[in-house]
């Protein structure tokens, strides 16, 4: 939920730009802003964690700016959250016209869109393609998934958590991008709940 105040977070000089639209993010709409920091060997980028819906968790996210992108010319939103599942499902779901994924779409079986519309727009590969279909299904999932035909959402389980991750890439990210990147996340997390993938927290 977005805060009544306007007002604007200043970023220092020599901070790099993704810093002051997270800031400006977590204040805008009731986030926490975490600086990048290291942790024995493991380095943490910045980032911002947001509440999620019945106080189920935190939704981390974050910009990767251009030059850190792999060469890409736009800058990167990535959303993450991690839950204990109930049912071992994994997916993917990334742009029909994306010639490869990743190691998931060689292990994951091929699964068709649930209509027509989704059909044009994306390809993806789940452990349980019916489950993913069913997923899909979701009340306005497709809908959202649809004003996003760029992006690229996978689900992975890695010993006893699963971790739901979201990225696109964006020209200009701003709060409003990244608020509508949340409200994704939010209604992947419902429909997740929803084929009972999730413990409850």
């Amino acid at each position: 939920m977005q805060t009544e105040s306007k007002k604007h977070v200043r970023k220092k000089w020599w901070e790099p730009k993704s810093t002051g639209i997270l800031r400006q993010y977590a204040h805008d709409f009731n986030g926490t802003y975490h600086e990048a920091s290291f942790k024995g060997f493991s380095y943490k980028s910045q980032h911002v964690t947001v509440g999620a819906r019945h106080g189920a968790g935190t939704i981390q996210v974050t910009i990767i700016e251009a030059g850190n992108n792999n060469g890409s010319s736009a800058d990167t939103m990535e959303l993450t959250y991690t839950y204990r599942p109930r049912r071992k499902l994994e997916f993917y779901l990334c742009s029909a016209k994306r010639l490869a994924y990743s190691f998931l779409q060689q292990r994951l079986r091929p699964t068709s869109m649930p209509n027509s519309a989704l059909m044009k727009v994306f390809k993806g590969g789940a452990t349980h393609p019916s489950m993913l279909r069913s997923l899909l299904k979701h009340e306005q999932l497709s809908d959202m998934l649809l004003e996003h035909p760029h992006a690229e959402i996978r689900l992975k389980i890695k010993e006893h958590n699963a971790t739901l991750t979201y990225r696109e890439r964006v020209k200009k990210p701003d709060g409003q991008s990244l608020s509508q990147g949340v409200q994704l996340m939010e209604r992947l997390l419902d429909a997740l709940r929803e084929q009972s993938v999730m413990h409850e927290q």
